[in-house]
């Protein structure tokens, strides 16, 4: 048997493939009905059978797996490269949920996260505030106060009191955002010196890149865990720097339902955060 025709399995961060051949011989058949008390042992999260565009499919293997899927629960077992004439026959059978095909891998790999508007709002503050707890930490070697119980309000915030803002806006299917970082050039000249040390130039290229840093540091490491560990489907953005001149172009939500303002206390001075869901809608 040549090594294209092998069916092969392995384990990777807790998921379980199952790579078949193009053709599925009696002995692929008895081999798989010979793993599934192995397979079923596996300390892992979910198995995933990869059918490789297989174009049909004996009935001991419908069998074979609507047995692997009861031996499982809780745990999933979903495929993928699927073709249409095996999973009509999937759906003659009823096996719809023993298969659960996949068409967009890994997007589709997990359900996708279904949060109402709160439980959305208070995990994006959750984990921006971790990310930004970090960023200060190992980025700026200093310590940082915030509290998730207390956002600040908008009035208590004016534009007016700052010289910068690093802007990032996320807009799919899933979440329609823009996340603001604002600060004044004094403490973004701080937090420059801090993370470059004491004898870099700090000029007004750097102050604005600064900004752009911190929010880049903050958004990306948050939208990383959000992704990893919520199933949350964040895009990579790089943050726009706006300067004074064109703080009106921002549209600031006027609702706390829809404006989060995340007040970051360091001994370098303070700066800001901004989850503001309304601005993009």
């Amino acid at each position: 048997m040549s090594e294209a025709t092998k069916i092969v399995d392995r384990v990777l961060e807790r998921i379980h493939y199952i790579h078949l051949p193009k053709v599925l011989t009696a002995a692929d058949l008895v081999f798989i009905e010979a793993q599934l008390n192995s397979w079923k042992s596996l300390d892992v999260e979910i198995h995933v059978i990869d059918m490789a565009g297989l174009p049909q499919a004996h009935h001991r293997f419908f069998v074979a797996m609507k047995n692997f899927s009861d031996m499982i629960q809780p745990r999933r077992l979903v495929s993928l490269n699927m073709t249409d004439s095996v999973y009509k026959e999937v759906v003659n059978r009823n096996l719809e949920t023993t298969f659960n095909r996949i068409l967009q891998f890994p997007d589709d790999l997990y359900a996708k996260k279904k949060l109402g508007d709160d439980e959305l709002k208070r995990t994006l503050i959750r984990y921006m505030i971790r990310a930004a707890y970090s960023a200060v930490e190992v980025a700026l070697r200093s310590t940082v106060s915030c509290d998730e119980n207390y956002l600040a309000k908008a009035e208590s915030v004016p534009y007016s009191q700052f010289d910068m803002m690093a802007v990032v806006d996320v807009k799919n299917d899933f979440l329609k955002a823009q996340f603001r970082l604002c600060a004044s050039a004094e403490v973004l000249r701080k937090c420059a010196r801090a993370m470059l040390g004491p004898d870099a130039s700090i000029d007004q290229e750097v102050i604005d890149s600064m900004a752009s840093e911190l929010l880049n540091l903050i958004y990306g490491q948050a939208k990383s865990h959000l992704n990893d560990r919520e199933s949350f489907r964040l895009p990579p953005v790089i943050p726009k720097v706006i300067g004074k001149k064109q703080f009106s172009e921002i549209r600031r939500s006027s609702s706390p339902q829809q404006l989060s303002i995340l007040p970051l206390v360091t001994p370098l001075g303070s700066f800001y955060v901004e989850i503001d869901t309304g601005s993009l809608v």
